[in-house]
């Protein structure tokens, strides 16, 4: 396993399987917020994947600023961006202003198969951040780190998982 970041704040993890099928790049990968493993990394995915949903993140990087939205509680937070976002009718009177502020870019939680039932939320506020989760229904969890951390961490594992990409399609056509 590789780590990407400092576990106890917010880290990566990730490796290839033995047979990772080429270009498909079968393995393993997690968040790591405040110490917690976040997602299911034994279960395993397509890291190529990845290659495709974390553009929509990496984008972002920078541009998660939001000084009302920082200064809520961690479950105003979570609740007032996760219904918004994915539609619970209970705040609707926020849809508009998720719209209008581009919310989505709050988002930090990869769309894929072993992040399932996770809401994963960073709001910035320099010199400080904060990550929101949950998992399905269960407690709201709010880990308070510096700004940018998260965004350093999400571009290097990108950029890697890029070239590991791209050294086997080219392996594949050559």
């Amino acid at each position: 396993m590789k780590t990407i970041g400092n576990i106890s704040k917010f880290a990566v993890s990730y490796e290839l399987n033995q047979k990772y099928g080429g270009s498909w790049l079968f393995g393993k990968f997690c968040y790591w917020i405040g110490g917690r493993v976040i997602g299911d990394y034994e279960l395993g995915t397509s890291l190529r994947d990845m290659t495709m949903v974390l553009p929509s993140i990496v984008k972002d990087n920078g541009n998660r600023e939001n000084y009302c939205l920082f200064n809520l509680t961690a479950k105003e937070l979570y609740k007032r961006l996760h219904n918004s976002l994915f539609g619970n009718e209970e705040n609707f009177e926020y849809s508009d202003t998720a719209l209008e502020e581009c919310w989505a870019r709050f988002n930090i939680c990869p769309a894929i198969d072993i992040f399932d039932g996770y809401g994963i939320y960073l709001i910035d506020s320099p010199p400080k951040a904060r990550i929101v989760y949950s998992f399905i229904e269960e407690e709201i969890t709010e880990v308070r780190l510096e700004a940018g951390i998260f965004d350093c961490v999400i571009q290097q594992f990108y950029n890697t998982l890029l070239n590991m990409y791209e050294k086997e399609v080219v392996k594949e056509y050559s």
